[in-house]
């Protein structure tokens, strides 16, 4: 009996490398449908908005395989929706979304050609509009990082949202150890403060205004009431291999970290 477990384990892990291709092809197929849409965004920010999208796919990747499959997944929120992608990549596969951004009409005539309502809410100071235990899933993807105000008032919410058993799943940037030692002497690690609030101006909502460690993230996810969380470091590496050398942990210097929460 022994010796059949390996087999099993080698099944297993092939499996799970069969459905990360699966997913990325279909991801990297809808992001090419996708592209081809860019005159429906404002010209002020298609630019940016094709960039985001070039540079993401890995991420929309990770994020799709820590959910369930569109059939068993149940409702799902997103939260901070723009610039849409994902979104739209998540509805064509199948998944059952509402969503929620601060300034959804930014990208109005990009969610009337794929038919799919947003509602305006600020996340940090307006309650969601929806009733207790309402969704199985919550989507806070690269959100907090860009918020200023109260992002535990958010998350209060997302947690009031999500049904028992229900899960979050954050993303948020990788503090990768080159970010840490420049800090350590005396550098700036977060970009520019006065682009990240020019942002707001420009776009709808703030740059990056705060990074956050593992450490952090799972202080307030505990202090709003998950319990369960499992964390990891994912994306591309960001670093010279003369860093990678001096730190050979070479998930630090991923650059996307995501939890996924029970409530």
């Amino acid at each position: 009996m022994m010796h059949k477990l390996p087999l099993i384990t080698e099944k297993t892990r092939m499996a799970k490398i069969s459905e990360e291709l699966s997913i990325a092809e279909k991801v990297h197929a809808k992001a090419k449908l996708l592209s081809e849409e860019a005159d429906l965004i404002p010209q002020s920010l298609r630019d940016s908005w094709l960039n985001y999208l070039k540079r993401h796919l890995e991420h929309y990747v990770s994020v799709i395989l820590r959910l369930p499959p569109p059939a068993s997944c149940g409702r799902l929120l997103g939260i901070g929706c723009v610039p849409g992608h994902l979104t739209i990549i998540m509805a064509d596969l199948g998944y059952q979304l509402c969503c929620v951004d601060i300034n959804p009409g930014r990208l109005a005539e990009l969610w009337k050609a794929h038919g799919i309502k947003v509602h305006q809410v600020n996340i940090e100071t307006e309650r969601l509009p929806f009733d207790d235990g309402y969704f199985s899933v919550v989507l806070f993807t690269e959100v907090l990082e860009h918020l200023r105000i109260q992002p535990i008032f958010a998350l209060r919410e997302v947690f009031r949202v999500t049904k028992d058993s229900g899960q979050l799943v954050l993303s948020v940037p990788n503090i990768t150890p080159r970010k840490r030692w420049k800090f350590l002497f005396g550098h700036d690690y977060q970009g520019d403060i006065v682009k990240s609030f020019e942002q707001l101006e420009k776009v709808g909502h703030a740059g990056h205004i705060r990074l956050y460690s593992v450490r952090e993230i799972r202080r307030i996810l505990e202090y709003v009431g998950y319990t369960d969380m499992k964390f990891a470091r994912e994306g591309q590496i960001k670093g010279s291999k003369l860093w990678q050398l001096l730190f050979p942990w070479r998930q630090c210097f991923r650059s996307n970290l995501y939890a996924v929460a029970t409530r």
